[in-house]
């Protein structure tokens, strides 16, 4: 399957390409951005 036919989740996009390469969580991105935690950890969980 194609990316076109079964796109990835914002999420995961995040999680992959920013949160676990800066060995990041959810939690630290939310305090980063400065927004609620629980918007933050809900999107990189998908």
């Amino acid at each position: 399957m194609s990316l076109l036919e079964e796109p990835m989740h914002p999420g995961e996009v995040l999680k992959e390409l920013y949160l676990d390469p800066l060995d990041m969580g959810a939690i630290a991105l939310a305090r980063r951005l400065g927004v609620l935690r629980r918007g933050s950890s809900g999107l990189s969980r998908g």
